[in-house]
């Protein structure tokens, strides 16, 4: 969360609105946080997980 939007600013909310919520799959720069096998491994909302 950047902590300076409305939504971060919101005691109630915790989105940030600069997420990705488009479905890309990337972070706000365009990048992931990791790769598998040198493939990019994107994002459901941000949280980068495995299952």
């Amino acid at each position: 969360q950047c902590r300076e939007c409305n939504a971060c600013l919101n005691p109630e909310g915790n989105l940030c609105i600069r997420s990705d919520l488009t479905g890309c799959g990337v972070l706000a720069d365009g990048t992931t946080r990791f790769t598998c096998k040198g493939k990019p491994v994107q994002h459901f909302m941000n949280t980068s997980t495995f299952t």
